[in-house]
C-alpha cells in the first residue's frame, strides 16, 4: 500500500538546483555543499538539460585526469567531467514504486520529480523511500 503512494509524498520539495555546462567544477562543487545535495542536472547554453554532474563524477578519475592537467577545480567546466544523459526524472504523481523499479533497474540512487508541465520540483532518493518505510 505505501508503494502505491505517489512520489511526491516523498520526495525532498527543496527548489531543483541547477547548473550550466560552462560553470566551473568549483562552483558545482560550492553548489552542491551549500543545498546538502549530491548531484546538479546540467543545462546547456541553449537551456535545455543535457546531464547531470554529481559527487560521484567529481570523484572520478576523470576529474583526476583534469586536475593533472588544469590544476584546479576552478579551471575545469562542468560539461568535462558531467554525466552527458539528461536527468532522469519520475513524475510527481507516479507512484512510489515506479521510482524504485527506475532506481534499481538503471542501478542509481536518485531521481528527479518532474510536475505536470515537466518541470522539475523535488528529488527522490532510496534514502527518503528508506525513511518513509521506518517511519510507518
Amino acid at each position: 500500500m505505501l508503494f502505491r503512494q505517489p512520489v511526491k509524498q516523498v520526495m525532498r520539495k527543496n527548489p531543483v538546483r541547477d547548473i550550466k555546462e560552462s560553470d566551473s567544477i568549483a562552483k558545482a562543487i560550492q553548489l552542491m555543499d551549500q543545498c546538502d545535495i549530491s548531484a546538479l542536472p546540467v543545462r546547456s547554453q541553449l537551456g535545455s538539460y543535457c546531464g547531470v554532474i554529481s559527487k560521484s563524477d567529481i570523484a572520478s578519475m576523470r576529474m583526476l585526469d583534469a586536475l593533472k592537467t588544469k590544476g584546479s577545480a576552478e579551471r575545469i567546466l562542468v560539461r568535462e567531467i558531467m554525466n552527458r544523459t539528461p536527468p532522469l526524472y519520475v513524475m510527481e504523481n507516479d507512484p512510489i514504486q515506479d521510482a524504485i523499479s527506475q532506481m534499481h533497474r538503471r542501478h542509481i540512487h536518485r531521481l528527479f520529480v518532474a510536475d505536470l508541465d515537466y518541470q522539475l520540483v523535488g528529488v527522490v532518493s532510496m534514502s527518503d523511500i528508506l525513511r518513509m518505510l521506518l517511519v510507518s
